[in-house]
């Protein structure tokens, strides 16, 4: 934890002090990506002339820098001849940096052939996806969809390393391409957007509430409560379990040594470090699912933290 602690807070202060956009411009994004994901419904995209080679593909997503993916294997078309390229499975490339796009648990992906706006719009659609991760094949519905020339796809909820394989259908031919979508624990860059010194900054602390991992894939989070008017303040984090789900252990859940419990403990370290007046944190977990209110009776397993405690051990804990 302690080499966990300063290695948070090397990174958390890089990315504070970097050059970051203004609140201003980070709603904005946000709004503009929220206006693209509702309206987005199942069509192609874009068009283009045909071309010797098939094009290359990028990968974005809201807060990281672009990515391109490696082609494989094709058939193509080019004036009337058909060009056929042979390759091994992306499942085996050697990928790079540039290969490799960090993003967050459900985050959504957008896949284009245009990195700028010079590069030309193709037809395409999603043929075939898998994705592996630990060199086996996963089953996960990445809801696809296509909007403004891109196609868009969910990431894992899950941390791990996750290749993607594709083929995508052109006018022209098919096309193999792979990449990697890497899922931390915490995705720090993300996490920085919210930082705040106040506990009663309702929005922030529920973007990074919901920014935490889950303690178990069993459980999502659906609410807080805080406690603002005088000091402790205090800030409850609730998670539930999943539709037709369950915790798969022993319930309640009283030890301290359990991998729910350290899990919580993490992510109690990180919510400390971004809220700095925050004084006492409790995760509260039910083994069943709320029916859209918030009713504490039901939460029967609970962890409180306090930050003195942390402070004790790591030092001061203000990013």
């Amino acid at each position: 934890m302690c080499e966990e602690k300063r290695t948070l807070k090397e990174r958390l202060l890089a990315i504070m002090q970097h050059s970051r956009k203004s609140r201003f411009i980070i709603a904005i994004s946000v709004l503009l990506l929220a206006a693209l994901v509702g309206g987005a419904v199942l069509l192609g995209a874009g068009t283009g002339r045909s071309s010797q080679v098939p094009p290359r593909i990028y990968i974005g997503s809201e807060f990281e820098k672009t990515r391109e993916a490696i082609m494989g294997g094709y058939d193509w078309k080019y004036h009337g001849k058909f060009i056929i390229a042979d390759a091994s499975h992306p499942q085996v490339f050697d990928y790079k940096d540039a290969n490799i796009l960090n993003a967050s648990g459900s985050e959504q992906l957008i896949i284009s052939t245009q990195k700028n706006k010079m590069d030309q719009k193709y037809n395409f659609k999603l043929e075939k996806l898998s994705i592996y991760k630990d060199n086996n094949f996963i089953k996960f519905d990445a809801a696809a969809s296509y909007m403004n020339h891109s196609l868009y796809l969910q990431t894992p909820p899950e941390a791990g390393d996750y290749i993607y394989c594709l083929t995508l259908k052109y006018d022209q031919g098919t096309v193999d391409y792979g990449f990697v979508v890497r899922v931390p624990d915490y995705h720090l860059a993300r996490i920085a957007q919210f930082q705040t010194p106040y506990i009663g900054n309702n929005v922030k602390v529920s973007r990074l509430a919901g920014l935490m991992p889950a303690p178990d894939p069993c459980f999502i989070q659906q609410y807080i409560s805080m406690v603002t008017e005088k000091r402790p303040y205090k800030l409850t984090v609730f998670y539930e379990t999943k539709a037709n789900d369950s915790y798969p252990g022993a319930w309640p859940i009283v030890d301290n040594g359990s991998a729910v419990y350290l899990n919580l403990q993490k992510n109690a370290l990180v919510l400390f470090c971004m809220i700095d007046n925050l004084d006492e944190l409790t995760f509260s977990l039910r083994n069943s699912q709320s029916d859209g209110d918030l009713d504490v009776s039901e939460y029967d397993t609970s962890f409180t933290f306090q930050r003195d405690f942390f402070e004790e051990k790591y030092g001061d804990l203000t990013v």
